[in-house]
This record gives structure tokens, C-alpha cells and sequence, in this order.
């Protein structure tokens, strides 16, 4: 049985809490209260009325779990020697919990706190047995809980894959080195309730680690202008030697408005690294102070990409800086952005939604994107609508309009002359038959101009009266000798179109 006295001791703890065991095959696996490994029943509030994550920027990847209703649990099963449950308890009223561990409960209760202390260990099992335990808190309070749940973190000498290892800037041994002229805020705002930060050129930070193979590293700290003395209006500007190699630039990272803190800022992540032991070691230059808050380090997507707030985003808070009888630093903190909204006690309020909701899949992309599908769908068929009107309208009208191919026309296809020629070498080649004239009726009348023409073909005719005949016949007002031409007209040009 565990002793607890010792978890008496650990809840009444002032100061930093009890250090984990210095042997370097003992690793510290950090688990997120929104880890999939941990089970919860029903009755679980992870996110506001607003559907935004609950959870605070000084609170592990800014999140935290409520329990809503009397007796909610939450179990998780590991291997190891030892486990810690940490969260943040608001100062309304006492927090009635019950820890049960391999079968042997442990009731628990958490006094209310004047201020939130972030970061806070509600339960610790003190030294287990190394192998599979099993843990289930449950939260006996009337209503919604003042205890809001954050992570757990246990000792273990396997490491599974998919954990993630942390190391904290105050961890004992020579995991983490700090030379120069660094300062410590050790302030319940921070992981463990410690922090290291520099501002001046010369400071450095070393950290030494196993490895497995594809792990990589990422550095937390804060983005701070609260201390007078190291403010600065210029970005962040550090370096970081990997196994001595070549300073690599840490992203740039500009500092908050005047006397403001950005808490839990990923500030460098690495590339994933082979197995074995490698050190880095940071180097401040100049701009706002580096800090060191934690080290995580883990499989290549559990640390994520450089730069930037991890979780769900950074808070900003208004921080003020003074030393205690000891020297340490503390802060006085009132937050002005987070990444949810609060209650008057500075705590996230009360959502409809449980911790086994929150991880149930949502159908909203699908949905939006079927119906954005068929909308473009459906565009898309119109316009090949339209496109095919307007193609046969264009025919349609392209069907109406004529072509008109012609040559050059004038009044007279052939001159008086050309066409006396042509009826010359007509008559020459005619058998005239004068021996045998055609009768005619005496009461016919006198001959027209069209039977005229025709006997032309049967006697031969002068081409003085041929000119006479066919202006006769063409109905000309006026008469052309065989020598005139006709009047000119200007020609068309042949095959071109005529307009009517």
C-alpha cells in the first residue's frame, strides 16, 4: 500500500514539488488530459458554451478537463514506479476526489486556493512497484468541479513508443546545464514551478539526452516584457548547436506589449535525430530574453513543426515581477487573452460537452463538402448549358445570311458590236431555207419583235437591222449605233458578297 502520509505531505507542499529520482535510466512520460489512453465515463466538460477548447495558456497544451456531475471518473493504466496527477484548483470551494490505484482507494481533499495554482499535484503514489498499475480518480464534488484536470506524469525505465519524455528546466542531474547570467521565476505559471530566462549576450542552456531513433526535441519557454531590466521592443534572436555542429537560428519571435507574458511558446522544435545521445545547446544574443520552461522530447509528429504556440494557442497575461526573502522571482498574474473563456475567478465556464464527446467524430466537413460538390456540380453544368445556346444560336444566324457569288455584272453582258459578231458567224453556219418560206396567217397581223429574232436564223440579216432589233427588244430608251459601246458600270467583284 502506498503511503499517504506522503500524499498529505504533497498536498500541503509550499515551494517547488518533490524532484523525480536522478538516475539517467529513469525517464519522466508526460500525458496530456487529452491523451486517448486515458478512459472517461460520462459527465466530462472539455470545451466552452462557445465550443472553443477549455483550458488556460499557463495549463499544458492548454487544455483541462471538468467533471460536471458527482462521481465522474477517469482511468488510465501504465508501467511504472510512480505516478502524479497535476491540475489547477479555482478558489471556490474545496475539491473532493478519490484516487484508486491497483484496487486501493484513497480519498482526497483539495482545500480551496487563493489564487489558481496552475500546475498543481493532487495525487501522488509515491514509490510503486515497476510494472503494469492501474489508476482511476474520481471526482466526488456536488456540481461541476473546482479541480480542473491537466496531466498526469509518471517514472518509468521502458519507454513505449508514441510517449512523450519531459525534462524540466529544474530537473536534478546533469540532464540540463545553465551557464551565464540566467534568472529563475519559479511562479505556479510555469511547469514544475520553475523557469530559467536570460537577456543578456553569453547566456546559454545545455541539454544532454538518450535518444531513440526518429525522437526529436522542442523547447518551451515564455515571451516576456514584465521585467523592466531585460525588456526589449527587438524579436528574440538565439542559436542552437546540435552535437557542436553548425548555429542554426531560432525562429524569430517578437515580445508581447509592455509588461506582458506569453506563457508556453514552442520556441525551437528539431528534426527527427538517429538513436543515441546528442546535446544542444542554446545561445541567447540579443532581443527579447530566452526562456527555458521545458523540454519535450518524442516521436517526430508528437513535438510538431518550429515556431509558434503549441496546443491550442497562447494566452497573454499581464505579469509583474518581485523577489521573495529567498531571491526567487515571482509573478503576479492577470490574464487578458486565453485560449478560452473564463469565470470571474479567472477559470474557464462550464460548457455542454463531455470528455467522450469530444473525441466522437464529426460528420460537419462531410456534409459541407458533398453540398459544396454538388453546388459547383451544378454550376458547372449550367455554363456548358449556356455555352451550347450561344454555339447554336451563332449557327442559326450564320444560316440566314447569303452568299452571293458572281462575276462582274453590267446592263449588257456583250457590246452592240461583240453581239452583231456572234450573230454574223451564227447565220453563216444556218442552211437558210428560202426555197421554202414559211406561210404565214394573213390574219396574224404584221410579225412581232420575238418572231423577228427567230427568223433571223433562217435568213441571213444585216447587222445595221440586228442593232435595231435588239434595242427594240432590250426596250432601251435609247438607241446605240454598231460602233458604241454600252455604258460603263463599275463590275463586282466575282465571288465577293452582295448586300441586297
Amino acid at each position: 500500500m502506498y503511503n499517504t502520509a506522503s500524499l498529505a505531505r504533497t498536498f500541503a507542499y509550499v515551494g517547488n514539488p518533490p524532484q523525480q529520482s536522478s538516475h539517467e535510466s529513469v525517464m519522466n512520460i508526460i500525458v496530456d488530459d487529452r491523451d486517448p489512453s486515458i478512459r472517461y465515463s460520462s459527465g466530462w466538460i472539455t470545451t466552452d458554451s462557445d465550443g472553443k477548447q477549455r483550458g488556460q495558456a499557463q495549463e499544458f497544451q492548454q487544455t483541462t478537463s471538468q467533471s460536471k456531475v458527482q462521481g465522474s471518473t477517469a482511468s488510465f493504466t501504465f508501467s511504472g514506479t510512480q505516478i502524479t496527477v497535476f491540475g489547477t484548483l479555482s478558489s471556490q470551494n474545496q475539491a473532493l476526489l478519490e484516487l484508486t490505484i491497483d484496487g486501493k482507494e484513497a480519498p482526497i481533499s483539495l482545500p480551496s486556493a487563493p489564487n489558481p495554482p496552475f500546475h498543481r499535484p493532487a495525487f501522488d503514489s509515491g514509490p510503486l512497484s515497476d510494472g503494469e498499475h492501474t489508476l482511476v480518480m474520481k471526482d466526488n464534488t456536488p456540481g461541476p468541479s473546482p479541480f480542473f484536470f491537466d496531466y498526469l506524469m509518471y517514472n518509468t525505465s521502458s519507454r513505449g513508443s508514441g510517449q512523450t519524455v519531459l525534462i524540466d528546466d529544474q530537473d536534478p542531474g546533469p540532464a540540463v546545464f545553465f551557464p551565464g547570467p540566467w534568472q529563475q521565476n519559479n511562479s505556479f505559471d510555469f511547469m514544475q514551478h520553475t523557469y530559467h530566462y536570460v537577456g543578456q549576450k553569453g547566456g546559454s542552456a545545455t541539454v544532454t539526452y538518450n535518444f531513440q531513433d526518429g525522437d526529436t526535441l522542442s523547447l518551451f519557454g515564455a515571451l516576456t516584457s514584465a521585467d523592466p531590466q531585460l525588456s526589449s521592443d527587438s524579436p528574440l534572436s538565439a542559436t542552437v548547436l546540435i552535437d557542436g555542429s553548425n548555429p542554426i537560428a531560432l525562429p524569430s519571435q517578437y515580445p508581447p506589449s509592455s509588461g506582458q507574458t506569453i506563457f508556453n511558446q514552442k520556441l525551437f522544435s528539431s528534426s527527427p535525430l538517429s538513436a543515441g545521445s546528442h546535446t544542444f545547446q542554446f545561445s541567447y544574443n540579443s532581443g527579447t530574453p530566452l526562456g527555458v520552461d521545458y523540454f519535450l522530447i518524442g516521436p517526430g509528429s508528437a513535438s510538431g513543426s518550429s515556431g509558434g504556440s503549441s496546443g491550442n494557442g497562447a494566452g497573454t497575461a499581464s505579469s509583474q515581477l518581485s523577489p521573495d526573502a529567498s531571491g526567487s522571482i515571482h509573478t503576479s498574474v492577470v490574464q487578458t487573452a486565453s485560449a478560452s473563456s473564463s469565470t470571474s475567478d479567472g477559470l474557464p465556464t462550464p460548457g455542454p460537452t463531455s470528455a467522450t464527446d469530444s473525441h466522437a467524430p464529426s460528420h460537419a466537413g462531410l456534409i459541407a463538402g458533398v453540398v459544396c460538390g454538388l453546388f459547383f456540380l451544378l454550376l458547372g453544368f449550367l455554363l456548358v448549358l449556356y455555352f451550347l445556346r450561344q454555339r447554336r444560336r451563332r449557327k442559326d444566324v450564320a444560316a440566314i445570311e447569303v452568299d452571293i457569288e458572281s462575276s462582274a455584272v453590267t446592263p449588257f453582258p456583250l457590246s452592240k458590236r461583240a453581239l452583231a459578231e456572234r450573230w454574223e458567224a451564227q447565220t453563216e453556219t444556218v442552211s437558210l431555207a428560202a426555197d421554202a418560206p414559211a406561210e404565214r396567217d394573213p390574219e396574224s397581223g404584221p410579225p412581232t419583235s420575238n418572231q423577228m429574232l427567230l427568223s433571223a436564223f433562217a435568213v441571213q440579216v444585216p447587222t445595221a437591222e440586228l442593232v435595231r432589233i435588239l434595242n427594240d427588244r432590250l426596250q432601251s430608251d435609247a438607241v446605240f449605233d454598231a460602233e458604241e459601246e454600252p455604258p460603263s458600270y463599275p463590275p463586282t467583284e466575282a465571288g465577293s458578297r452582295v448586300s441586297r
